[in-house]
């Protein structure tokens, strides 16, 4: 089959905007890895897309009562995920939680745990934050 016939694996998963969307993500989540045989990748991946649905539903406000969840995997050692809120919210930003903060650790998590994170801001359209995992430790 030729090269440009070839697409990566990739699941689209809306989710509704309540509390248990970051199970649900998880279980998506696991299931896409084991799929593609990305196993190495569950911990870490599971633990990164919990933080992000997480707060896509408490501060992404979206419109549609729904966050999108993005999943696709260019090679056998890498994992992007996005979340896409659909609220004009403000951009997520790293915060130091103080020791006895219940929330405000979950950027720091998603920060250790995967490669490269960012955050790709539409206006009034929501926000997509995402993240790379990979297997292999970066050179």
């Amino acid at each position: 089959m030729p090269a440009s016939l070839v697409t990566e694996p990739r699941e689209d998963h809306w989710l509704d905007s309540d509390r248990l969307a970051p199970a649900t993500a998880r279980r998506r989540t696991s299931d896409f890895l084991s799929a593609y045989g990305l196993d190495a990748l569950q911990g870490d991946a599971i633990t990164v897309v919990s933080e992000l649905v997480t707060n896509a539903v408490q501060y992404g406000s979206p419109r549609l009562g729904r966050v999108l969840l993005t999943l696709r995997a260019p090679n056998r050692e890498q994992l992007h995920v996005e979340i896409r809120d659909f609220g004009p919210t403000p951009i997520p930003e790293p915060r130091d939680a103080a020791l006895d903060d219940e929330a405000g650790r979950g950027l720091q998590i998603v920060s250790t745990l995967a490669r490269n994170w960012g955050v790709d801001y539409r206006g009034d359209h929501g926000k997509v934050v995402w993240a790379i995992l990979a297997d292999q430790p970066t050179e």
